[in-house]
């Protein structure tokens, strides 16, 4: 895989040093958005991490860099070469949220994922609470599919989930309510020549 440059941010395939940086991101202070806090700081445990992310044969992860120091990192999973299709996760450290980070990287990377590497669509999973992350992909041209339920085990105390929107516990588990959203290619197409990109 090559790095992609746009403007002062790469975005590389990622390397264990790149996530040494991530122990200073920042932190979340909304319940539901605890799960994207980076917790760990012992090498074993960054270690543990990066084999989790990058050693599924199927999966391909990339750190985007700005000055040595990683703002972030893209997921490729569940990578299907035969219908050309996977799913996609997209991290930001909090501390660099709402400054267009993330539009200006997923619009270079979905442009290399389509042209480049050939892919025929892409799929991702987003909470309905979660409207950012849903006003970027919308934006891209991803559609949605279907609204579900998923579990997850929550980070904080559950008094503070008790009566949250888009929150149940349900049979004991607590799920989530979620959008799943997909990008064909021909409709990021469209997007494109619609924007008049070449």
């Amino acid at each position: 895989m090559i790095t992609l440059y746009i403007d002062n941010y790469a975005i590389a395939p990622m390397e264990r040093e790149h996530i040494d940086s991530m122990m200073n991101w920042g932190k979340h202070d909304d319940p539901m958005m605890l799960c994207y806090n980076f917790p760990y700081r012992q090498k074993e445990e960054l270690d543990a991490w990066f084999k989790m992310k990058t050693g599924p044969w199927n999966n391909r992860y990339f750190s985007i860099i700005r000055e040595d120091q990683t703002l972030g990192y893209l997921g490729l999973k569940k990578i299907d070469f035969r219908y050309r299709v996977c799913e996609l996760g997209l991290v930001i450290n909090p501390d660099f949220m709402g400054y267009g980070i993330g539009s200006k990287v997923l619009h270079l990377f979905l442009r290399h994922y389509f042209f480049d590497l050939n892919m025929s669509k892409i799929k991702l999973t987003v909470a309905v609470a979660n409207e950012r992350a849903q006003a970027l992909y919308k934006n891209e041209g991803f559609r949605q599919l279907k609204k579900r339920w998923v579990s997850f085990e929550p980070d904080v105390e559950e008094s503070l989930l008790v009566d949250r929107p888009h929150l149940r516990k349900w049979f004991g588990k607590w799920q989530e309510e979620c959008y799943d959203m997909i990008l064909l290619r021909s409709h990021f197409v469209e997007l494109i020549r619609a924007r008049g990109e070449s």
